[in-house]
Parts: C-alpha cells; structure tokens; sequence
C-alpha cells in the first residue's frame, strides 16, 4: 500500500513522499499513525545528516522517516505476533533500541524510530513496524488516554529516565541513593519550553517530590507562559520562577534555600555558561544533570573540582528513557497524574511539518503536535 511520509534524504533535506510501503513480514506490524509531536532533536537531526549519531550513513540512498513521539493504531499483525498484538490496539513506540540484528543503521546494533528506519516513523500516515521494535518489547498498547496524550508520553519518559539516573551517596557507608533527594530542594535551569514544563508537572505529581522548586527562564514569552500554566499550584511543593536576566541568580537561590543551595540541578539548555551556572548552585552532596543534548562536539565548560572533591558534587548527562520509563509515563498519563496538554502550543496536519522542523528555533515554546491524516497549517 501507498503511504505519505516525511523523509530525511541527508543534511538540511526533508521532503514529504508518497512511497510505497513494504508487504508484512510473520514478526513485523503495519500500523496508522494518528499523532506525533515534532522534537527538537528531529531539528536536530536535519541540521546534522549522516553525521548524526543515529542515521544510516547514506541518507540519500537510504532515507529514513522522521519522527519518534507517535501514537497509533495496529491494523495488520504478522502470522508470528497473532496472539500478542491484536488489530484495532492502539500504541506508543520507545523509539530507541539495542538490536544485535542485521537492520539498516550505523553498526547493525543501536538505532532509534525516527532516524533510523526507512518505513517506521511518526510523521507517516502508515507505518511498517520492524522486527527490532517487536523483538525489544519497544511497543506498549494502551487505552485510558488520547492519542496526543499517549504521543508525549515519550517526552515524559525521557525526563523519567533522566531522574531514575539521578542519585546521591552516602559519605559514610559509599552507599548510591538513586533518584532525587525525596524533600530537598530542587532547580530547573531553562525551564520554560516543553521538557521543562513536562519536568515541573512532574516533580510536582511524581511520588518521590522535593518541597521546593526553583525553575528560571531568561525569556520572557517562555517565563509568562510558564508562570500561568502552574498559577494554580495546588501541590505542596513550593514552586518559584526566577529570570536570572533580572535578578541575580545565585544571591536569589541562596536567599530562597536559606544558604543550602540544591540537592538537585536540571539543565535543559547546552550553552556552557549554564553549566557553570548549575555547578554553582549545587550544595553539599548536590548532583546536576546535564539533560540537554549538545550539537556541539566539542562542549566544554568549568567545574569546581575542589567542591567535586570536598563537597561530594557530581556531574551527570541523561536526555534518554527506555521501555520501563515509558510504561511508567504512560502510567502516570492515563492516571492523570501528569497533564501534558501543558506542553503543547500548536496542532498542524502532516503538510506542515517540514517547515515546522525547519523553522523549530524560531517557533514559539511548546510541542507541536501532527495529526498525520489531514491537511492543516501549524496553528
């Protein structure tokens, strides 16, 4: 069957094809794709081509679909899968995988939907689910929720993922203590676009909570927004937005910590002077998480060594979930214990994504959110 797809043909080349879509094999899946959100790290990928970490060498010869934050509905199962997936089931992917297989991306071992895969991705009309996804356990079905809801339970589970790779220790028994510390104090650095909207929503409704949090944004659409869509905080956490282009940044977080500092830094911007910004406002035993993901190969910035040593702060990179973080986040969705119509700032049908990637620095903060079978500007 035909199918229309946006394609990455290499760098800075996206184009919207009607292609042919492949007959299913016994351990393989057709699917519809209802919703997708456009992330910034499909941004990402088109600025970077083949020399992203997770596309197929030769991109022209090979092209993949782009998106990996979509939900859908089964419609055809291989004679291999009667029994475990059922047509009509709806579903969310985890779009990274480790396959030991023969599958077209860079080593045959680690690939990703939505960079990787020539008829599996988000921003498709149909799909093809291959074997890798299937052999992974990478597809979860669920029912409680809309689909643009169960399409940002990957966001969700990327910041999930990020605070299961959090931790503290224990000075006398060299003990790990994973996840944030339960009634500390916590900073969100650039905290106003989707990921830091996501993360407020949360820390405030997860069941490990700090009693204090402290999100900045230096932009000020971002930082209104953000203040309004948590100005009914009802959660005993206390919540505080600062914009450190006008208030000074480490005096405020001192004042406001009574001098302790954070237990917990989140970064969600790369530029350098943050993470020195973070380092900063860690306190004793404090751990920052650079969740952010650099473009830039060669990203440095300066740390405290002294306070890594005497103060026990520590320093670690986590922007990734895996299939229990996903199950997890789909979990707290269809609870409605996390709201994620708080992340998005516009719906588009499938004809706008291309300038929607193209054009993401330049749109204002918040998911984009693709209805994959209509015609519909970005709005």
């Amino acid at each position: 069957m035909k199918t229309k797809a946006v394609r990455l043909h290499g760098r800075r080349k996206l184009s919207l094809d009607e292609i042919e879509l492949p007959k299913v094999s016994d351990r393989e899946i057709r699917a519809k794709v209802v919703t997708n959100s456009v992330c910034f790290s499909t941004y990402k990928a088109w600025q970077q081509g083949e020399a992203h970490k997770r596309t197929p060498d030769n991109l022209q010869k090979c092209p993949v679909i782009v998106g990996h934050e979509l939900a859908g509905i089964i419609e055809e199962v291989g004679k291999g899968l009667k029994g475990k997936y059922s047509s009509g089931d709806f579903f969310i992917l985890q779009p990274s995988i480790y396959y030991m297989g023969k599958i077209p991306v860079p080593g045959g071992i680690y690939g990703a939907i939505g960079y990787s895969f020539p008829f599996c991705g988000g921003d498709a009309q149909d799909i093809i689910i291959p074997q890798p996804v299937i052999d992974t356990d990478s597809i979860l079905t669920f029912k409680k929720c809309a689909f643009f809801e169960a399409s940002l339970a990957e966001p969700l589970s990327c910041i999930i993922g990020a605070v299961n790779e959090q931790y503290h220790t224990t000075t006398d028994e060299h003990r790990h203590i994973m996840g944030i510390k339960g009634g500390g104090n916590l900073a969100i650095l650039g905290a106003g676009g989707p990921m830091g909207i996501g993360m407020i929503d949360y820390f405030l409704n997860a069941d490990k909570r700090p009693s204090f949090i402290m999100a900045t944004e230096i932009d000020d659409e971002k930082f209104k927004r953000a203040k309004r869509l948590f100005k009914s905080n009802k959660n005993p956490a206390k919540l505080i937005f600062v914009n450190p282009d006008k208030e000074n940044l480490l005096e405020k977080a001192k004042k406001l910590t009574g001098g302790k500092l954070f237990d917990d830094v989140f970064t969600l911007s790369s530029p350098a002077v943050l993470i020195e910004t973070a380092d900063k406002l860690l306190g004793e035993n404090g751990t920052h998480n650079f969740f952010a993901g650099p473009s830039d190969k060669n990203l440095y910035s300066k740390i405290n060594f002294y306070h890594i040593h005497y103060s026990h702060h520590k320093h670690i990179g986590r922007s990734g979930g895996n299939a229990e973080d996903l199950k997890e986040a789909l979990e707290l969705v269809e609870k409605r214990r996390l709201h994620t119509s708080k992340m998005i700032s516009a719906i588009g049908g499938l004809d706008c994504v291309i300038d929607a990637i193209e054009n993401f620095p330049n749109l204002p903060s918040g998911k984009k959110m693709i209805y994959t079978g209509i015609k519909m500007p970005l709005v």
